[in-house]
């Protein structure tokens, strides 16, 4: 059976001369568009002696190699295949070069033009930027603003032309720089002139209007009974400058002062603010901004020259550590919190109900003889639990440590556990004493699942033990004492399971 099937192929031509329907034929002859090579064709159609009616070409390394390089790169000989933009890098068409925002001509001093079919037009939206001479045969509207940023504009027309600048009605013709004008000149409409124009001792250079003699008023005088009308939506900008840059006093003077942030104004007598808050000598007032323009929505509060305070949109500071805050009997000094009344102070997230919670951010120190916590449940997520200080002591105090609970069985009850220091032992006491800071009292049952103990000692106090006895487990699970009468004895476990101790008898013969 072979291991190997081949089909039809020849590296000197192109195309087979003839191939069965179905069949394939492969040329590996180095391909070009004209010779067929590099190519892999299949017969189809009617067979006619063993000859298919057509030889199709379905693919091959000719036209592989047209597609195997970088997406959206210009490739010689090769097909145009976009990148994920479906964008490509360059385009030459015929001597037309597209390459990014550039269009350009290859060919030698070669001209560039665009021929829109018929009445079409050539629009160029936005702005245009033209480089060298520009010839323009026939008529040209152009919208918008046209720059010329180098080099003289020059416009000429035949004998008797004429040249018209039309801005309609109600725009405006604008000259910037020099101009110059043969010929008679008719203005109709609005006229702008760019650049400094000086009347007497007034200047008017761009948007400014100034004076030309030093120190000079520059003073605005409606004739007559007319006014002085500022007609704008924005606002009117006054003087700005510090205390130390106010200047000679003259009645009616109004300024924004830098130093204090607020509008003053010259009364004759004295500078006075201008509306807010504010005392006669200045000294005490009430500031929203630090300075023109700042919007840093706070309001401080001045007091003596001094500033006491700062509110802002999240909080209220006091900027002098001397001052207190008083709200009834709770007084804020610096970082403490105090009572008035030497009573308490209530700290109430929901003071419609005991609901809501306080929250405590970093660590919380409690001072004084007692805490009381009045809740049905107490959380800690401390792994340890630390009673009788919080320092390493230095001497015995003589109080037992431990946890003291309280409970109800015919009466109220006081339990304790923990650690009995004159005995040196923790302890359980279900009806405990305390005296002093010491508990006594009958130590209780304890019940344990697995105990791991190093060592028991048992208490011969206790009912039932006694010295070189033995402890087994009854039928009840409980351990008991037990101990032999006399000597000879044997351990031994009757019907029902209890141990005791007997005579073995070995009987008679």
């Amino acid at each position: 059976m072979a291991t190997i099937i081949k089909i039809k192929n020849s590296g000197t031509s192109g195309a087979p001369s003839a191939v069965a329907t179905g069949e394939f034929g492969y040329s590996f002859q180095v391909g070009s568009q004209a010779n067929g090579g590099d190519r892999l064709y299949i017969g189809t159609g009617a067979e006619t002696g063993g000859v298919a009616a057509n030889i199709e070409v379905i693919g091959g390394k000719y036209f592989t190699d047209m597609l195997n390089h970088v997406h959206g790169t210009l490739t010689a000989d090769s097909a145009i295949v976009t990148d994920s933009n479906s964008k490509i890098d360059v385009l030459n068409i015929d001597n037309i070069t597209l390459d990014g925002n550039t269009i350009t001509s290859t060919d030698t001093d070669g001209d560039l033009t665009l021929n829109p079919n018929g009445t079409g037009a050539i629009n160029l939206h936005a702005a245009t930027n033209i480089t060298g001479a520009t010839s323009i045969t026939g008529a040209t509207t152009i919208t918008g603003a046209v720059t010329q940023t180098g080099g003289n504009a020059s416009y000429t027309t035949g004998a008797g032309g004429n040249i018209t600048l039309d801005a309609s009605a109600t725009g405006t013709l604008t000259f910037i720089g020099a101009l110059s004008l043969n010929g008679g000149i008719i203005s109709t409409g609005n006229s702008s002139m760019t650049g400094q124009l000086d009347v007497d001792n007034l200047r008017l250079d761009g948007n400014t209007l100034s004076t030309t003699d030093t120190n000079g008023n520059l003073t605005f005088e409606p004739n007559g009974t007319g006014e002085t009308i500022v007609n704008s939506t924005t606002s009117l900008k006054i003087p700005v400058g510090t205390t130390g840059q106010r200047p000679t006093q003259a009645t009616g003077q109004v300024r924004f002062n830098t130093s204090d942030g607020r509008f003053e104004g010259y009364d004759g007598n004295a500078w006075a603010g201008l509306g807010g808050v504010v005392d006669v000598d200045q000294d005490t007032f009430v500031r929203a901004e630090t300075s023109p323009l700042a919007d840093n929505d706070e309001i401080e509060f001045f007091a003596g020259g001094t500033k006491r305070a700062t509110m802002s949109t999240t909080a209220m500071t006091f900027n002098d550590t001397a001052m207190t805050m008083q709200v009834g009997k709770i007084k804020i000094d610096d970082d403490t919190i105090s009572s008035t009344s030497g009573g308490s102070i209530y700290i109430d997230p929901n003071p419609a109900g005991a609901a809501g919670s306080v929250v405590i951010e970093g660590n919380l120190t409690v001072n004084g003889t007692q805490t009381t916590v009045n809740s049905t449940a107490v959380t800690i997520d401390d792994p340890v639990f630390t009673l009788a200080g919080d320092t390493a002591p230095v001497s015995n105090d003589g109080l037992d440590k431990g946890i003291e609970f309280r409970w109800y069985d015919s009466s109220a009850k006081l339990g304790f556990f923990g650690y009995d220091l004159s005995d040196n032992r923790f302890k359980m006491i279900e009806d405990a004493t305390e005296s002093a800071g010491t508990y006594s009292g009958t130590v209780s049952n304890v019940q344990f699942g697995n105990a791991k103990l190093t060592s028991i000692s048992l208490d011969t106090t206790g009912a039932g033990y006694a010295q070189n006895g033995i402890l087994v487990t009854d039928s009840n699970d409980d351990i008991i004492y037990k101990t032999s009468s006399t000597e000879g004895h044997v351990m031994q476990v009757n019907s029902s399971g209890v141990p005791f101790f007997g005579h073995i008898d070995c009987g008679t013969y």
